[in-house]
């Protein structure tokens, strides 16, 4: 998930079983710029938990 901002904001999940859990970037992230999906406002966390179907996974 990628938030438009500058520099962009990346954060980062795996999906396993409709489970998602907290993952670190697969790459070296500009410092700063990566975070883990659990940094996500809880709101956003909720979205996307609910609507992850709907958002590609």
């Amino acid at each position: 998930m990628t938030k438009e901002a500058r520099p962009k904001l990346h954060y980062f999940f795996t999906l396993d079983a409709g489970v998602i859990d907290d993952a670190t970037s697969p790459t070296k992230a500009k410092k700063g710029t990566a975070f883990k999906f659990s940094a996500l406002p809880g709101e956003v966390q909720t979205f996307v938990r609910n609507n992850i179907d709907a958002l590609g996974g």
